[in-house]
């Protein structure tokens, strides 16, 4: 699909690719995988409202391919005995296309 729309960009056609990380709200993942909490891949479901507005944001680039996700930010502490303990933390909302990067917590 991202070829397709690299090329009709290309002939000065229209065409969009939207490369989406794991939704949330729907689907598999809030059904079997745990929610929307669950950590997949490094990253966090998306939420639809989300989804949405980085939509509208992707329908007005000038970019053929893009992609979405939410990526789950780690925070890794180490103590005096040198271990290393991954607290989690909070997540923040990428959504990137071909050089320019919104980014929203």
């Amino acid at each position: 699909m991202e070829r397709v729309c690299e090329k009709c960009h290309y002939d000065g056609l229209p065409g969009l690719a939207v490369q989406w990380g794991a939704i949330g709200d729907v689907g598999v993942v809030l059904e079997t995988m745990g929610g929307n909490d669950v950590v997949i891949g490094g990253t966090l479901p998306q939420r639809m409202a989300s989804c949405l507005e980085v939509l509208d944001f992707f329908l007005c680039q000038q970019h053929p391919v893009v992609s979405s996700f939410v990526l789950a930010e780690r925070t890794v502490v180490k103590s005096e005995a040198g271990n290393q303990k991954d607290l989690g933390g909070r997540c923040s909302s990428h959504s990137r296309c071909a050089g320019c990067q919104q980014s929203e917590c």
